[in-house]
């Protein structure tokens, strides 16, 4: 299990992306101190871990090509501003950007172990 956490924790470490990706359980934690504004707003069925590779293409049961979120394995009844967040910060994080709210927050959301 440590080679594991330690292969995870240096993923994490290879981008911003990645480790958005990662912290969304240590995210659900703490989004409500990081955005507290956001707690209020009209609630609804969200997907919570909503990044960019959540959507894609595929077939549906007749054949068409359909488009669309592709990944509800951590949908919940939240306020609808909780997924917006998530996908902006995976929007400037996939692009690299280092001036986003992520990356600014960043150490306050997990608490990594030094990699070794």
């Amino acid at each position: 299990m440590e080679a594991d956490l330690r292969l995870k924790h240096r993923d994490m470490a290879g981008s911003l992306f990645a480790f958005l990706r990662a912290t969304f359980y240590r995210w659900s934690q703490l989004w409500k101190e990081v955005c507290p504004d956001l707690t209020d707003a009209p609630r609804l069925l969200a997907v919570s871990d909503l990044h960019v590779e959540n959507f894609g293409t595929w077939r549906d049961a007749e054949g068409r090509l359909v488009w669309g979120v592709n990944d509800f394995d951590e949908v919940a009844e939240m306020p609808y501003a909780v997924d917006l967040v998530r996908l902006v910060a995976a929007l400037f994080s996939r692009n690299g950007r280092t001036d986003s709210p992520l990356t600014r927050r960043r150490s306050r959301l997990v608490n990594l172990p030094q990699s070794r």
